[in-house]
């Protein structure tokens, strides 16, 4: 049974790949923000976000926090999510990400320092949908530094539309979990 939602997952993400979902700017689609970091910040929905400590355990005082700063990120093009999806995920990692101090950057902004690239995929499965969600860390130049992947699974499937079935806080739970796996990765934890 693994072995066969296993290869059905493999056939999605390779059709994914085939159907990227573009967006004509990754800076609006990812809610490239310039305001200065003393902005307070709120989520989608209004609520504020988590101060960092509460998000990864490094109080604003540590040094390491401090060296977040220099953290400068670039988005790539999600694949695989349809742009309603991909708007709530944007900006909630946004959101967190500033939150632990690390800068959103324009995607042609040549300081980047490291380039998020997410791949997605949904399978129904009975009454319920899985969001499969994979986020490589590139350098600038394109290769691989770490990887964050996971699911996340909600009750209610459409099989005409699996995609309808998921609704924004899933996406934003997943932005959570990636930007804390980001900051400890950074930070030199394991995740």
């Amino acid at each position: 049974m693994k072995i066969l939602r296993l290869a059905r997952m493999i056939a999605i993400l390779i059709g994914v790949g085939a159907a990227l979902v573009a967006c004509n700017s990754t800076d609006a689609t990812f809610g490239v923000d310039t305001s200065s970091a003393g902005t307070p910040l709120k989520g989608p929905d209004g609520p504020a976000v988590k101060p960092p400590s509460t998000l990864t355990g490094i109080e604003p005082s540590d040094p390491q926090f401090a060296a977040a700063a220099t953290v400068r990120i670039r988005w790539a093009p999600v694949i695989g999510a349809p742009v309603d999806k991909v708007t709530a995920l944007s900006r909630r990692i946004s959101a967190r990400a500033r939150a632990e101090s690390f800068a959103i950057v324009a995607s042609n902004d040549p300081s980047a320092t490291h380039v998020l690239k997410g791949y997605f995929s949904v399978l129904g499965e009975g009454t319920n949908s899985t969001v499969i969600y994979v986020f490589d860390i590139l350098d600038p130049t394109g290769n691989r530094l770490h990887r964050i992947q996971g699911q996340e699974t909600v009750s209610g499937s459409d099989a005409a539309d699996p995609w309808a079935s998921i609704p924004a806080a899933t996406f934003e739970s997943i932005a959570d979990k990636t930007v804390t796996d980001f900051a400890v990765w950074q930070r030199g934890g394991q995740t």
